[in-house]
């Protein structure tokens, strides 16, 4: 699953590459010797294929779900100051407040309100939409699987949006723990939340 997720942001990222090398060639080279039409041009080339294609990489939607109804999308953002995985949005709506959670001050970060519990009705397709903030993470939901099957363990690449369907089943009822699994400091083991699925 993780492959599939990746693919789009790899090619950007090779053009972004690709444009950041002509720059780079072209600047090396018309440092040495005279600029000509050529190496202005290389650079011409080289600020476009950085600037498209790296205006495309941030939070970009990594994964098309064709054929697949949502019912519901769920924002999740994955960050370190503090540690947290926190709910930001609920189709389009700030979470509930019932759902917040309190996060103690620490490592030098103040005490602070996230929302880290989620709740999924049974037979309702969910997009949970993971984005890493400020460095990368990683997602692994326990016992719970996507709506293929297959197990929710992801990359989440700094500044990408990884979407995940879920639609739990009556024999789902119950509490999920979700973590990240890419180490990302001091706090790592805090990153956690629960998918309570309900009927």
């Amino acid at each position: 699953m993780a492959r599939e997720v990746l693919i789009p942001l790899n090619i950007n990222l090779f053009f972004v590459l690709l444009g950041f090398i002509f720059l780079i060639g072209a600047l090396i080279y018309g440092y040495k010797k005279n600029w000509t039409v050529s190496q202005f041009g290389t650079v011409v080339i080289g600020v476009l294929l950085f600037s498209v294609f790296g205006a495309i990489v941030p939070f970009e939607s990594t994964q098309s779900f064709q054929g697949v109804q949502v019912d519901h999308v769920i924002t999740i953002e994955a960050r370190i100051k503090p540690w947290t995985f926190n709910v930001t949005s609920i189709d389009g709506q700030p979470p509930n407040a019932s759902l917040a959670t309190e996060i103690p001050a620490g490592s030098g970060y103040p005490a602070s309100i996230a929302y880290q519990t989620i709740v999924l009705k049974v037979n309702q397709t969910y997009e949970l939409r993971f984005k890493a903030i400020d460095t990368d993470h990683g997602v692994h939901i326990n016992d719970l699987t996507d709506y293929r099957g297959e197990m929710i363990d992801v990359q989440l690449p700094q500044h990408v949006e990884v979407s995940v369907i879920i639609k739990p089943q009556l024999s789902d009822v119950g509490n999920y723990t979700f973590f990240c699994t890419f180490f990302c400091g001091a706090g790592h083991g805090n990153m956690r939340g629960t998918i309570m699925v309900v009927e």
